[in-house]
């Protein structure tokens, strides 16, 4: 598992390494993706804007078109359940 993929580049030379990846675009709505910065990190609104502008962030919204899936909501014990049988099925 690897967390925080945030360049083509790194992506394609994941995929390259191993022909079983999957890869999974957290795509959350805004205020959620705050929520979770702001409780992880401990950062108040205009950091957190600051933080989402900076430049390691620029190819974020790319890697979506090169996901094996998208998540649109927060993770629960049901739907992570799909997500591992959704991995499971293709690199098996």
């Amino acid at each position: 598992v690897i967390d925080g993929v945030r360049h083509l580049s790194i992506l394609n030379y994941l995929r390259k390494m191993s022909n079983k990846s999957y890869f999974i675009f957290l795509d959350l709505a805004e205020s959620l993706l705050y929520e979770n910065i702001k409780n992880r990190d401990k950062l108040d609104v205009d950091q957190i804007q600051k933080l989402l502008k900076h430049n390691v962030e620029s190819e974020i919204d790319k890697l979506k078109n090169y996901a094996d899936l998208i998540v649109t909501e927060r993770l629960n014990d049901e739907n992570i359940d799909e997500i591992i049988n959704k991995i499971r099925f293709k690199i098996l």
